[in-house]
């Protein structure tokens, strides 16, 4: 049974550009400044999980202020750094099927999209 299995890395870079035009977009309350840095917490990565519970990833924002002791932070769930990644990839031209399997994971100090497509995900995206 065929499965195709496509990776797309995204540095801290491209990771601050596509999440703070997100948070634009989207109307998050964010302060019109810069973002100054990003984080990407793996709750996996600090305790130990079930195997009943799911896990997932967060970013958080941090944007310039007047003190810069005290940044203002936001906070993105996972589903959001979806929506952002996959928009920064329609902006890009960059294809994505829409009968896949994605799965977001921290790679080194940014993320990894990996999308796999099983054969019956395949057979649906050519019938469409």
């Amino acid at each position: 049974m065929p499965v195709d299995i496509r990776k797309l890395l995204f540095n801290k870079q491209e990771l601050r550009l596509a999440f703070q035009k997100y948070a634009k977009d989207t109307n998050l309350n964010t302060p019109d400044s810069h973002v100054e840095d990003i984080e990407i917490l793996d709750p996996s990565k600090n305790r130990v999980v079930d195997n009943n519970s799911m896990e997932s990833l967060n970013a958080v924002l941090r944007y310039t202020s007047s003190d810069p002791h005290n940044p203002i932070r936001v906070h993105l769930s996972e589903e959001q750094m979806f929506e952002a990644l996959v928009a920064m990839c329609r902006g890009l031209k960059i294809p994505l099927p829409k009968h896949s399997q994605k799965f977001l994971q921290k790679h080194k100090d940014g993320l990894a999209l990996t999308i796999g497509m099983t054969e019956q995900d395949i057979r649906a995206a050519r019938e469409n």
